[in-house]
């Protein structure tokens, strides 16, 4: 799965630990990004109070930065989660090429910036009768290195906040409509734009009909062989089944993380 976009749930403690490869890094693996950011002076690691702050709408000194209709549920934010294809996450987890690495975190901030241009909206008036679109989001990068079976996955979570400034300096909460529609364009913009960057460090490439690609050198087998939670998935629901199908699949086969010492780490490198 290239892009995923679901409701915010987790606190800043889960993105810290969901990490394998890079356990003991933590927050080092965070950033954050874009123009909301600028706005707040947030800049930089992200720091647990400056995120529980951002993730109940609040300033950097804790003061509300929008209204709260009464009675209805808060919304926090969304969670954009943007995949590397398996091989990528073999050449940068297990061979440890740190351009790779390099080359999904800028692909990263491509797509997002897209979605700061493109999908970040607004509403205004009574009963919300003005859509309006507005150039500035306020996000939270945690870049992770494993899935739930401790395969080598290079993945990023991109925490988009409930949250964006209008030409008029008030903070409102976002019209989520675009970021959805367009959840496919989100995938092949960060699919294009890593391809495109493994490509001028001289990978060789194998294009599929859907878009997405995977590193030239790697035969199925091998792939395979680290897509675990693929496979559950696909168990669960057959490999014909829609995204949104496989999408429930995903949650409801998901088992808790196992973190395994650095000995065990090391063992998996030798594969």
């Amino acid at each position: 799965m290239v892009c995923s976009i679901g409701r915010l749930y987790a606190k800043v403690n889960d993105y810290a630990q969901d990490n394998y490869y890079t356990k003991n890094q933590g927050l080092e693996n965070s950033q954050w990004y874009g123009q909301g950011s600028e706005i707040l002076s947030l800049n930089g690691q992200v720091s647990i109070e400056e995120y529980n702050n951002a993730y109940q709408g609040l300033d950097t000194q804790g003061n509300p930065l929008r209204q709260r209709q009464s009675g209805k549920k808060y919304n926090p934010g969304r969670d954009i989660t943007l995949s590397a294809p398996k091989s990528i996450s073999l050449l940068g987890l297990v061979k440890e090429d740190k351009g790779v690495i390099e080359a999904h975190q800028e692909a990263v901030k491509t797509t997002l910036s897209y979605i700061e241009q493109n999908c970040i909206f607004t509403r205004t008036g009574k009963g919300g009768a003005n859509h309006l679109q507005t150039d500035n989001a306020l996000f939270a990068v945690f870049q992770h290195d494993d899935n739930r079976n401790q395969d080598p996955q290079l993945h990023s979570h991109c925490v988009i906040f409930n949250q964006t400034q209008g030409a008029d300096g008030k903070w409102r909460s976002m019209d989520n409509r675009q970021l959805y529609q367009q959840k496919m364009t989100l995938g092949m913009v960060y699919h294009h734009d890593l391809g495109r960057r493994l490509q001028t460090l001289g990978y060789e490439l194998d294009w599929n009909r859907d878009g997405t690609f995977d590193v030239r050198g790697y035969s199925q087998s091998q792939l395979k062989e680290f897509s675990t939670r693929k496979q559950e998935i696909e168990n669960a629901v057959g490999h014909e089944a829609s995204a949104a199908t496989k999408a429930k699949a995903c949650t409801a086969t998901r088992r808790d993380k196992v973190h395994q010492a650095a000995e065990e780490r090391k063992e998996i490198g030798q594969i």
